[in-house]
């Protein structure tokens, strides 16, 4: 798959630009339709992998309605760096993953009468909480009709979500209104190490509760079974540095290769 002509960096880069308190969530291009299901898999598509795809792939294929998938990335998140690939850098990777997802569906659906939309956005926020209600704002129909919220998130962001740290006073009552209206899927950890619980879990039997979350919202929350390789970002961009294209080839799709090699990315 041909990845971006470079020539597209100034674009994302003016839209980047545009991102600010009055305008918390940008789209490079705006829905051709009203959304019934809105997937959203949010990440650092640092770069993207075989995981994300993965992911969104599972959640469009299980939906009963004419799905669209967001592709979106914070400019502010609760525990990364921006670094090392530049915001629009990867913007254009998210791009190119979005063809690939959408090339995959249409064929594992030929059967469906509809094909996937796939748009790519940006906000300015790190919590869901915000997140969901930014979402809520740009995807309202005109008459009102808000679109159904299903998040797609690594384990990691789930124990991000969960973590009572990032809400005012500590306290996870604060996603009464995230888990009123959403729902997530979880790709699954391949394994826990000594002492680490499943925090899907703990929050399904009321181990949460006394930091203000409610049993119920474990029902609104699916775990998806991951690849059985464990792929991440963070093994792409070691397998770069160390010079391992054969590795990097098993763990991101082709036009996203393209793309690494040819901006010189994670090589540092």
């Amino acid at each position: 798959m041909t990845p971006p002509p470079t020539s597209h960096l100034p674009h994302y880069t003016r839209l980047l630009s545009t991102l600010t308190p009055s305008h918390p969530l940008r789209l490079l291009t705006p829905p051709s339709h009203p959304a019934h299901t809105l997937h959203i898999l949010d990440s650092s598509f640092n770069p993207p992998t075989h995981a994300h795809h993965h992911l969104a792939l599972h959640s469009l294929l299980q939906s009963s309605t004419p799905p669209t998938l967001l592709l979106l990335l914070a400019t502010q998140n609760a525990d990364k760096s921006p670094i090392p690939a530049s915001f629009p850098d990867r913007l254009a990777m998210m791009e190119i993953l979005g063809r690939e997802i959408k090339e995959r569906y249409s064929q594992l659906s030929s059967t469906r009468e509809t094909e996937v939309e796939v748009l790519v956005g940006v906000t300015r926020y790190a919590r869901f909480v915000d997140k969901a209600v930014a979402v809520e704002e740009v995807f309202s129909s005109p008459t009102g009709r808000k679109p159904e919220q299903v998040w797609l998130v690594g384990y990691d962001t789930m124990e991000r979500i969960l973590e009572p740290r990032y809400y005012r006073p500590g306290d996870l009552g604060a996603l009464e209104g995230f888990f009123g209206s959403a729902r997530v899927r979880v790709m699954g950890r391949v394994g826990f190490g000594a002492g680490e619980e499943d925090v899907v879990e703990k929050l399904r039997r009321g181990g949460l509760r006394e930091e203000g979350a409610r049993v119920e919202w474990g029902e609104r929350v699916e775990v998806v079974e991951g690849l059985e390789e464990e792929v991440s970002s963070t093994n792409v961009r070691r397998a770069v540095r160390d010079g391992r294209e054969d590795e990097v080839g098993r763990l991101v799709g082709r036009g996203l290769l393209e793309w690494v090699k040819m901006r010189g990315l994670y090589k540092e």
